[in-house]
């Protein structure tokens, strides 16, 4: 993957180390985190506060973002908190910090200082990553990780191919929200349209691929087609609209599953909603109410 130009960079960095004191525990924990940062870990708590207190761990990479005259941690969030709940530690075992100043101009560049940063301690998931990057976003900060990440994997799928999203370093994966906004912005609008307990029905990765593609080829035509899907609003028997509907309504993707053709599940869905786009781009009908497709034709054209 060529890498996208970051539109704000995430500021100058310099690193320093010092000792662990009680001070220095106190101002990271009770410093204010980046507005994207992971929620709270009791399990990651439990695990470090035994590698602590048998001295496996004497140093700690923290982190600063420094904005508008404000200090954000970026790091070091559950081994502060660990020191602070039990401060002998400290007292027993010499700690050191090596300590990441960050000074971005804007929420964004704290965000790419944010996803940047990685150590043994500090293993962040892929939607974690993609939902610090969104919460700077006034046009995402509101949308579940999983409709993000559905998103970010539907359009590696739709321009690389199925295999090439885990291919792609997770620091990497937030990019394709700012390369494809606009398609996201539409993304976000149709899952919107879901009501009630419906909301997975877009929110699969050859669901957004197909999605990618059809607003690529027609935005009029996409947005009629999708809204129609999602809402069900003004389908017909045998159409392809309501079809691949009530096929998303009554299916889950089964990523050990292949038909008789061996033809892997997460394929099978993907071959669905393209038959079902070509159909409505050409006027047909589904007959019987079943969407056909080529098994044999893994790349299809998308009309």
């Amino acid at each position: 993957m060529s890498k996208v130009k970051q539109a704000v960079p995430m500021g100058l960095k310099n690193v320093h180390t010092e000792e662990v004191t009680p001070g220095l525990v106190k101002r990271f924990y009770t410093m204010p985190p980046f507005p994207g940062d992971r929620k709270l870990s009791k399990s990651r708590l439990r695990f470090l506060h035994k590698q602590f207190s048998k001295g496996e761990i004497h140093e700690f990479n923290w982190a600063v973002a420094h904005l508008d005259g404000k200090e954000y941690r970026l790091n070091g969030k559950h081994s502060s908190h660990v020191l602070t709940d039990d401060p002998t530690i400290i007292e027993r075992y010499k700690c050191i910090a090596v300590i990441s100043d960050y000074y971005p101009t804007t929420m964004g560049g704290m965000a790419t200082a944010y996803n940047n940063i990685d150590s043994s301690e500090c293993r962040r998931t892929s939607p974690e990553l993609i939902n610090s990057v969104a919460s700077v976003n006034p046009d995402f900060c509101d949308c579940p990780t999983t409709l993000l990440s559905a998103c970010v994997a539907g359009i590696a799928y739709a321009k690389f191919g199925r295999n090439y999203y885990g291919s792609v370093n997770a620091h990497e994966r937030p990019e394709f929200l700012d390369s494809e906004f606009v398609f996201s912005q539409f993304a976000v609008k149709m899952d919107r349209k879901v009501r009630g307990t419906k909301r997975q029905l877009i929110r699969k990765k050859p669901v957004m691929a197909t999605l990618f593609l059809s607003w690529d080829k027609s935005r009029t035509d996409s947005e009629k087609f999708w809204s129609r899907v999602v809402t069900g609003v003004g389908t017909e028997d045998e159409s392809p609209e309501r079809c691949l509907r009530e096929f998303l309504l009554a299916h889950n993707i089964s990523h050990r599953k292949v038909d008789s053709k061996g033809v892997e599940d997460e394929t099978v869905f993907f071959l669905t909603c393209v038959a079902a786009w070509n159909y409505f781009r050409t006027g047909e009908k589904c007959k019987g109410g079943k969407i056909k497709y080529d098994k044999k034709n893994l790349s299809p054209t998308i009309l």
